[in-house]
């Protein structure tokens, strides 16, 4: 899979699912979008989404400042 221009294999998680892939990253879930395949994956989707090798993910941060 490809996620933010990277290419990373499947076998790198513990398990297939988005809560492994932000550990991996060291992104906490609360300030992030997730757009896989060009599609935003609502919050609530997370959990039951599974990863394939063949994904295009991005994972956008959210930056507080002013």
């Amino acid at each position: 899979m490809i996620v933010n221009g990277k290419e990373i294999s499947i076998k790198e998680l513990t398990e297939p699912k988005i809560e492994e892939l932000l550990k991996k990253f060291n992104i906490k879930n609360k300030m992030v979008a997730i757009e896989i395949n060009g599609k935003i994956l609502p919050k609530s989707d997370w959990d039951r989404h599974q990863l394939k090798e063949e994904d295009k993910i991005e994972l956008i941060r959210f930056v507080g400042g002013g």
